[in-house]
């Protein structure tokens, strides 16, 4: 390993411990700081979970692009969305302006309590256990019953079913798109690219002030369908198209996504119960954190003469890994250096695929080009994402 893969291996944890610092407690960061106005019982069109994605946004140094002029389905639909890594969750409530309730495994609200108890109180989330689901008709029910109990006007899936940071996609699950299919619920492809720089707890890696860049597709109506294969295989091209068009596409030149706040009609007894648990977790935050201050002034003290010279070094430690990953970088660039891209070292692409029978295709030649061109470019010097 060279010199300088191992330096910044070794810098990339306080970047990275900072950034889930950051994520567990969000919410108090964005109370605090008065993004989510918690305080505010009067105002009934609001968007809360939208403010929360706003001030992550801010909190991350987080730069959205926009691909092509396709617009935000903004009436009640299902949202499809390429899921790269812990960093889906800072960016993807902004592309949906707030607007959707997320399918969660359970196992999210184990990992943050405190995010994932004020999400589910703001009607954000259904939290499900992973596995095999053997009533499907009764979950689907469920479903039902939540998402008429929400302000929310959209549900959003990863569809793909496990995090990939590989520039290809993976094939598509078909079973809330059967949902969708059975409710005439309208459908569309957000595809966003380079999540992972934001945060990817694969390679236990965070950056700070980053660029994605992201596209949607047109909506997709089930009832213009005869049958859901023939739905499914819309979604599927749709999918491929547009993932093709996002990873084909160089952020150079693209303009900025600004997103709207929703301003979504959320009833009182809701309203009551984001105020009372937000300033249930600000409390316990600023408790946490007073005390954890007093014990690390206790550890400092008992260094004697060794404390000023090892703060001195943590100090210049930290620094240097804020420093260090808060330099632009693109994910997909990495990607396709490391060989993840099929064909990536080509110097030219073959003919486009063409769409087969199930729905999935390979790779399309822009996606190729732009991996060939940016196999070219220099190695990324962590050689890791």
């Amino acid at each position: 390993m060279s010199l300088q893969r191992t330096l910044d291996s070794a810098l990339r944890w306080p970047a990275f411990l900072l950034s889930l610092f950051i994520l567990f407690w969000s919410v108090p960061f964005c109370s605090l700081t008065y993004y989510i106005r918690f305080l505010d019982l009067k105002t009934e069109r609001r968007g809360d979970v939208f403010s929360w994605a706003v001030g992550m946004k801010r909190w991350f140094g987080i730069k959205i692009l926009k691909v092509g002029d396709r617009e935000l389905f903004r009436k009640d639909c299902m949202y499809l969305i390429n899921h790269r890594s812990w960093g889906d969750f800072l960016v993807d409530q902004y592309l949906t302006e707030g607007r959707s309730t997320f399918l969660a495994r359970a196992m999210v609200a184990v990992a943050f309590p405190f995010f994932m108890t004020v999400i589910m109180v703001m009607k954000a989330t259904m939290v499900f256990k992973r596995g095999n689901i053997p009533d499907k008709e009764k979950f689907n029910r469920w479903i039902d019953s939540e998402f008429a109990a929400t302000p929310q006007t959209a549900i959003a899936v990863y569809p793909e079913g496990h995090r990939s940071t590989m520039t290809d996609s993976l094939p598509l699950k078909r079973g809330m798109l059967h949902y969708a299919y059975s409710r005439k619920l309208p459908v569309q492809v957000i595809i966003a690219a380079n999540k992972e720089a934001v945060l990817s707890e694969k390679h236990s890696t965070a950056r700070f002030g980053q660029t994605i860049w992201a596209g949607y597709s047109e909506p997709m109506f089930p009832e213009e369908y005869e049958t859901f294969d023939k739905f499914m295989d819309k979604v599927q091209a749709t999918w491929n198209e547009e993932w093709n068009t996002v990873f084909g596409t160089k952020p150079e030149g693209l303009r900025e996504l600004v997103c709207q706040d929703p301003k979504l009609l959320t009833p009182l007894h809701v309203r009551r119960g984001v105020s009372t648990i937000i300033a249930v977790v600000d409390i316990c935050f600023l408790a946490i954190m007073y005390y954890s201050l007093r014990m690390a002034r206790r550890v400092s003290a008992a260094l004697g003469p060794l404390e000023a010279p090892l703060l001195a070094l943590l100090a210049v430690y930290v620094t240097a890994s804020l420093v260090r990953y808060s330099r632009p970088y693109d994910g997909v660039a990495a990607s396709a250096r490391k060989g993840k891209l099929a064909q990536a070292s080509a110097t030219q692409a073959p003919p486009a695929p063409k769409l087969a029978a199930s729905g999935v295709a390979d790779v399309s030649a822009a996606t190729i080009n732009r991996a060939a061109s940016l196999a070219a470019e220099p190695g990324d010097p962590q050689g890791r994402q």
